[in-house]
Formats: structure tokens, C-alpha cells, sequence
């Protein structure tokens, strides 16, 4: 007797899109293997494995696979791959590029809001956004020329 296990295939995988900064994305990544195997997916952004644990910013749904960004920072901007896999076979989804606009803030607003990147009254200057492969988030601030 001769079993053939049914090949891993992605049913529906992520799509290239553009977002802005501080936007929610969800990038899918539907897979199907045979009944017999467990089925595994892992997230790649540029080739590279994304690390879950490492991030706080970062999560998969258990339900569908998506790679959930809860807060998109410029630095999220790459290509994104979707591996899905069971131990004997694995498959790649076409890579998605997402792009993440928009990367300073000019003052105004009420005080600092690091996540929003609003700067109070009391500074004038711009604010820019990094964010770590880890999720770290890192603001940086140049103070304009003065007025002279």
C-alpha cells in the first residue's frame, strides 16, 4: 500500500498594500496541509523569520495566520512572506510589500505623545519614529535653526 500525503498549499496569501503611520495591519496567510500532519506557518519579513516573542507590537492570529502590526511604523516597511509548512513539505507565498507612510511630526498639540508623535507647544522641532525589528520604539529630536 502506498499513502501520499496531500501537499502544503497557501490558499490565500498576503497582499502588497500602503498605510500609514500608527495604522493597524493585518497581512494573511491561509494554508492547508494534509489531514495526517500538523500544520505549521512562520512570517519572513525580507527573507528573515520574524520573532513573536521579541516583539509587543507584533502578533499571529491563531485563528488564520495573519501577521497582526498594531501600530505600523516606518520601519515596518519591507517585503512579507508567508512559510507554511508540516515537517515534510513547506511553501512560500509570493512576497507583499508593505509600505508605511509617513515618518516625522511637527509640533502642536497638547505635550508629548509618543505614540501619536505629537509635540507640545513648548517644543518646535521635528520628532522622528524608528522602531526595532524587537519593536523598540526610539524617537529622535532635532531642534530647528534659530530664527536669526
Amino acid at each position: 500500500m502506498i499513502i501520499t500525503a496531500a501537499p502544503t498549499r497557501i490558499t490565500e496569501g498576503p497582499v502588497s498594500q500602503t498605510v500609514n503611520v500608527s495604522d493597524e495591519v493585518s497581512l494573511q496567510c491561509a494554508a492547508v496541509t494534509d489531514q495526517y500532519e500538523t500544520l505549521t506557518v512562520e512570517w519572513l519579513r525580507d527573507g528573515v523569520p520574524v520573532n513573536f516573542r521579541a516583539s509587543t507590537y507584533l502578533r499571529l492570529d491563531d485563528h488564520d495566520n495573519s501577521l497582526i502590526i498594531a501600530s505600523a511604523a516606518v520601519l515596518d516597511t519591507a517585503q512579507y512572506t508567508c512559510r507554511a509548512g508540516n515537517g515534510l513539505d513547506e511553501v512560500e507565498s509570493p512576497p507583499a510589500q508593505l509600505t508605511v507612510r509617513g515618518n516625522t511630526h511637527q509640533g502642536g498639540g497638547a505635550g508629548p505623545d509618543l505614540r501619536g508623535g505629537k509635540l507640545g507647544g513648548w517644543w518646535r522641532g521635528t520628532v522622528v519614529e524608528r522602531r526595532s525589528l524587537a519593536g523598540e520604539l526610539s524617537l529622535s529630536c532635532a531642534r530647528p535653526a534659530a530664527d536669526g
